[in-house]
């Protein structure tokens, strides 16, 4: 059955670092050149203690990444980052017995803090990480050969005992991207040792910010007399868990870019305006109208492939946590981006609450049962129920299913990154001894990791098929 809204009417891996083989006694070389069309800074400065034949992309990584991070005895908070010390070591043999004598593509100072809010809870905990020099300022770097920036979030798969599902969704949504010109955070697994205490395996993710290598977006005028102050802009509906507003409508919008620390008066009063103007217009006649209604507010081709890949994943946060958005200036089209993608470990049936975890049914439908109605912005249900846009969401989806998101294409993503961490998965199970242990919000529980793969892969199959049947609109 159609949501409620809606009744009315060949793959390439964008993992830039060196991946490990399950074979780990001869492990072959592999390319850590990053995909066509990344720009990583071969003239980036090596960190202390590096040199020039260092450089990320130089080396041939046998095993996944490590990262050894010290904090000198200081507690990691979410108020504010602690200097610490990285070590990076990318050329080893596996056995992490070779640590100390192999070579280092990072050796230096970073800055680190907790990151993530339910996902805090656990053992397990994710970090935002920023490279930085000797004197404690941001560096950008071409960490674990990803496109150099400084702005990193470690995330630390826990609950999800695939360990893949962020990465699966951060590769798909890549892939659906492709030739859109959208952008989607770039990944790179590693394994992680804090305070010489290993961690075991973490993904690490480029942080969603303004960056010549991530949204490469022209920065908004401080005023209207200094300039262009109708963009860019990003934000994020996140249940004002951070520094934001609510619309006149209701909607809880954070602000993202500017920072509400530097962002002026002017820019974030035409901010306001500008949300409350579209909400305005949807709830006026003619909202759908292709020439004056919501077309020219929105890029309407980046609401589908969103809505496609949350639905894809029935994705517990979709739409209402850590769901970014982005306005262009008025110079590019003034118009809204939803995206990029973030935090999918509670999605493809990891969850046991809103019927995430049935192959079944809409997540958008799950979430107003569950009374969860209010946290995500209304445009989503009115947008459903325009056919032209139920048309554009059936074409999208008929064209996606013969390339990217055919079955075939799914299960080769699931198992090459599997692959990945399959020889090094046995590692992190001994630290945590999460395989064949209830962890909310776990819905299935596998005896074995293999288990765990197979439930993923059959509830995918399960779950496009069910979006083959049920997904509305016609494709003339």
């Amino acid at each position: 059955m159609p949501p409620r809204a809606l009744q009315t009417a060949s793959l390439s891996l964008l993992l830039a670092a060196a991946c490990g083989r399950p074979d780990i006694s001869a492990p072959p070389p592999r390319d850590t050149q990053p995909p066509p069309g990344d720009t990583v800074d071969s003239e980036a400065p090596p960190a202390t203690g590096d040199s020039a034949a260092e450089q990320v992309g130089d080396l041939v990584f046998h095993e996944i990444p490590i990262l050894m991070i010290d904090t000198a005895g200081q507690e990691i908070s979410d108020d504010e980052k602690i200097d610490a010390h990285m070590v990076v070591v990318s050329d080893h043999d596996g056995s992490l017995e070779d640590l100390e004598t192999a070579g280092r593509t990072w050796d230096g100072p970073i800055g680190i803090e907790l990151h993530g809010s339910s996902s805090s809870s656990y053992e397990k905990t994710g970090y935002r990480v920023e490279t930085r020099n000797e004197v404690g300022a941001d560096l950008d770097y071409p960490l674990l050969g990803l496109p150099s920036e400084s702005d990193w979030v470690l995330h630390g798969p826990y609950s999800d005992k695939t360990l893949l599902r962020n990465a699966l969704a951060y590769t798909v949504g890549a892939q659906v991207a492709e030739g859109t010109g959208e952008y989607q955070p770039r990944i790179a697994f590693c394994e992680l040792f804090l305070n010489a205490d290993y961690r075991g395996i973490y993904l690490l993710v480029e942080r969603v910010k303004r960056s010549p290598v991530r949204l490469d977006l022209p920065a908004p005028a401080p005023t209207s007399a200094a300039g262009d102050i109708t963009g860019s802009y990003i934000v994020r509906v996140d249940q004002n868990r951070n520094d934001g507003w609510i619309s006149a409508q209701g909607t809880l919008i954070d602000w993202i870019y500017p920072r509400a620390d530097t962002i002026t008066a002017q820019q974030d009063a035409y901010l306001r305006a500008w949300f409350d103007d579209f909400e305005a217009m949807l709830a006026a006649p003619g909202w759908d109208d292709p020439a004056a209604g919501y077309p020219r507010w929105i890029v309407t081709e980046s609401f589908a492939d969103h809505f496609l890949v949350n639905e894809l994943a029935k994705n517990i946060d979709a739409y209402r946590l850590s769901a970014y958005l982005y306005k262009d200036a008025d110079a590019d089209g003034g118009r809204l981006h939803a995206g990029p993608l973030w935090d999918f470990d509670r999605a493809w049936g990891n969850v046991n609450y809103c019927d995430c975890q049935y192959a079944s049914g809409w997540i958008i439908d799950g979430l107003t049962d569950a009374g969860y109605r209010y946290q995500y912005p209304g445009w989503w249900l009115q947008l459903l129920e325009d056919p032209a846009f139920q048309d554009q969401l059936r074409c999208r989806w008929e064209a996606l299913r013969l390339a990217q998101l055919s079955d075939e294409a799914l299960l080769t993503t699931i198992d090459e990154l599997a692959a990945i961490v399959a020889a090094i998965q046995p590692r992190d199970d001994e630290r945590w001894h999460t395989i064949g242990a209830q962890i909310e919000p776990n819905w299935y529980v596998g005896e074995t990791w293999d288990e765990e793969l197979d439930y993923l892969r059959s509830w995918l199959l399960e779950r496009t098929a069910w979006l083959d049947a049920n997904l509305p609109g016609s494709c003339g």
